[in-house]
């Protein structure tokens, strides 16, 4: 993932085509964005959402990634 601290537009790259459900949750926990993607490359654009610090969760059906976000 990068840019990260981002001002809201980001990038999540990944190594194959496999499909993925990407969740975005802010501190709460709740999930504030969603999408899923099977490309190499993802854009994501959180720039209209507060300041703050989220956490990305990118599920398939074999294993769940958590990675964390800086919005400024």
């Amino acid at each position: 993932m990068y840019p990260n601290p981002t001002n809201g537009v980001f990038a999540i790259e990944l190594d194959d085509n496999t499909k993925y459900v990407v969740a975005i949750n802010n501190v709460l926990g709740q999930t504030v964005y969603s999408t899923t993607t099977n490309g190499m490359n993802t854009h994501i654009d959180l720039s209209s959402f507060d300041k703050g610090v989220y956490t990305v969760e990118l599920k398939n059906k074999n294993a769940i990634y958590t990675e964390k976000v800086i919005v400024q």
